[in-house]
């Protein structure tokens, strides 16, 4: 979505040199604050008491939770959609609200086995991404052609410029940093931190954020609206049930990591209740949140937001 929402407001090549150069800057604060992870065993949020004390901490620790629980309000609204969009076109029947609903709860269900089920669940679903991204990359070359691509016209504008994007990138980065440590700390060694972190994430981020421009870059190219909404998107350029199950499980992969990490900031000031109330809880204001808050079409300003919070 982020990548797409760059287009065309500047080409396809400025978007792709904003979000390589944002992923390089950005998974700086990122990579360090897993190596923290690592070297200590801490969760960022307990990590932070260093700076901030044990009293202090607890502002931060709240900052994550709302962001992280408005993270997953975004991506479970785009996951139900994508999943109705699928279901529909196999069968007809569109609940978008429905899907929405399943999509979080099972978000919760994986999170609720905290670090066993987002590992076993990542290892399935970034195989499954990165083929049918693959295949959407080949088909932009093959079919289409990069020389349309990147010969689609900029249509100025005051939301999107370089220097926005550039910002939306590394905002988007520096959202996931206060993470880092959270996950880092089962790693065995600095080297798997650092590779895992740093090339995980730019890569990841390249890959998705990049997709996204290619995508509506293919519409513009074949004359084609501009469209900002990922499952239509895929099936106009004939990916239609394969990229409601790419979004649907990259939306998962995401958004089961903000309800573990929601959950552990929570326990940094209130460590006397269990992961799993608190996870239970949590799951349920997130599909509140997701059904109602229309977070979408804010999309832009909350990630700038984030950005400037966590900075």
């Amino acid at each position: 979505l982020t990548g797409m929402l760059f287009i065309p407001g500047i080409t396809f090549a400025t978007a792709m040199q904003a979000i390589v150069l944002g992923c390089i800057i950005g998974i700086i604060p990122l990579t360090l604050v897993g190596v923290i992870g690592q070297k200590t065993g801490l969760v960022t949020m307990v990590v932070s008491r260093a700076t901030f004390g044990v009293k202090g901490a607890i502002l931060p620790s709240m900052i994550n939770l709302v962001i992280l629980i408005a993270w997953s309000w975004a991506q479970a609204a785009l996951g139900g959609l994508a999943l109705d969009h699928g279901i529909s076109t196999l069968t007809g029947y569109s609940n978008p609200t429905l899907w929405i609903i399943f999509t979080e709860a099972f978000v919760v269900l994986v999170a609720l086995y905290a670090i066993k089920g987002i590992a076993m669940y990542e290892k399935v679903a970034m195989v499954a991404i990165a083929a049918i991204m693959g295949a959407v990359i080949y088909e932009a070359v093959a079919v289409i052609g990069m020389d349309k691509i990147l010969g689609v016209a900029q249509v100025p504008s005051e939301s999107v410029t370089a220097l926005i994007a550039f910002d939306i990138v590394v905002a988007t980065a520096l959202s996931w940093t206060v993470m880092g440590a959270d996950y880092n700390r089962n790693c065995k060694s600095l080297a798997a931190t650092v590779v895992g972190t740093g090339g995980g994430y730019a890569l990841g981020t390249i890959l998705s954020m990049g997709s996204g421009a290619f995508m509506v870059g293919m519409l513009l190219a074949n004359g084609m609206p501009a469209n900002y909404e990922p499952s239509q998107v895929f099936d106009q350029i004939g990916f239609g049930l394969a990229g409601s199950v790419v979004i649907f499980m990259s939306i998962v992969a995401a958004n089961v990591m903000c309800v573990y990490s929601s959950t552990m900031s929570f326990l940094n000031t209130f460590p006397k209740f269990s992961y799993k109330s608190i996870a239970l809880v949590i799951g349920v204001i997130c599909i509140v949140g997701a059904v109602y808050s229309g977070i979408l079409a804010r999309f832009l300003a909350f990630v700038g937001l984030i950005g400037s919070l966590f900075l």
